[in-house]
């Protein structure tokens, strides 16, 4: 495993690695509290548009340190079934929470969009920039926000994910086609 001295350091290693986007005009969106640094460097390496996307994660009821998913900037919950049913939570029992995390993430969006509006993701290759992936909630919450919008391609990036970059495209483009596939009911080989 390679070691990077640091953020920046890693940012440029991963911005070469996308380098086969800069063609297709890409949409960076930096998740702010780390991704943001990070897809600043790439958006300028790439000659790309930058933009922040807010996602925040969704902990379980009196536990903060429980994650069972993320909540975007609109609203949208994305929880992770898995956590979801190891814990035992329902989804009544996790709108409280979303809608506290969807409060901060409305007075958050309120200070940004006050001096950058929103970039337009519709038909574009949008790169999703995150410091780190712990569970995945963020960036599948991240992946499924974009995704509705709809863009063209979704590609999710990290920084703990820099020295196997390809694995992480890989598993993202994965998740996007099987979001596709289920919102236009195509199976795996494309046929209805």
């Amino acid at each position: 495993m390679r070691l990077f001295k640091n953020r920046v350091q890693a940012a440029h290693e991963l911005a070469g690695d996308l380098h086969f986007l800069q063609h297709e005009d890409p949409l960076i969106l930096g998740i702010p509290n780390g991704g943001l640094q990070i897809a600043a460097i790439i958006a300028e390496r790439l000659n790309a548009a930058l933009d922040i996307l807010l996602i925040q994660k969704l902990s379980a009821p009196g536990h903060t340190n429980l994650v069972v998913g993320a909540v975007d900037e609109h609203g949208r919950i994305s929880m992770i079934q898995s956590a979801a049913r190891w814990h035992h939570l329902t989804s009544q029992e996790m709108i409280g929470p979303a809608r506290l995390v969807f409060g901060q993430l409305q007075k958050r969006r309120a200070r940004f969009r006050a001096i950058l509006p929103a970039t337009d993701v519709r038909g574009r290759t949008v790169v999703i920039v995150d410091h780190g992936v712990e569970t995945g909630a963020t960036m599948l919450a991240a992946i499924a926000s974009v995704f509705s919008s709809p863009a063209m391609t979704v590609v999710g990036v990290s920084m703990n994910a820099a020295v196997m970059p390809v694995l992480w495209l890989d598993a993202t483009i994965a998740t996007t086609d099987a979001m596709r596939r289920r919102e236009t009911g195509l199976n795996a080989d494309g046929e209805h």
